[in-house]
């Protein structure tokens, strides 16, 4: 009787640690499914990211050549204005309209003969 009731508990004890090792596989391979899954998302997550700083470096990357485009409009306005300046005076200067050089010199003329 004594024996048996060793036995008993021998068997109990091994049920419960076949239980526990049962138990403990069915954790490792759900934490083997989550963690692949896990690593999944950890990449797609990479992959968007990655996405999203090509895409700010393209919108920054138009945004330059824009202002360059713009920057290059206006030094070609300013050359067209400054050409037709030049125009205008040498139109001026063909005409015979000629600004005196000190417009606050008075020559006497024929006052000099006196």
């Amino acid at each position: 009787m004594h024996v048996q009731k060793i036995f008993k508990r021998y068997y109990a004890n091994l049920h419960e640690v076949e239980g526990v090792w049962e138990r403990k596989r069915k954790i490792e391979a759900c934490d083997g499914r989550m963690g692949r899954e896990g690593k999944e998302k950890e990449r797609e997550e990479e992959e968007e990211e990655e996405k999203e700083e090509e895409e700010e470096k393209e919108e920054e990357e138009q945004e330059k050549k824009k202002e360059e485009e713009e920057e290059e409009e206006e030094e070609e306005k300013k050359k067209e204005e400054e050409e037709e300046e030049e125009e205008e005076e040498e139109e001026e200067e063909q005409e015979g309209y000629h600004h005196h050089p000190h417009p606050y010199i008075i020559t006497l003329g024929a006052c000099d003969r006196v």
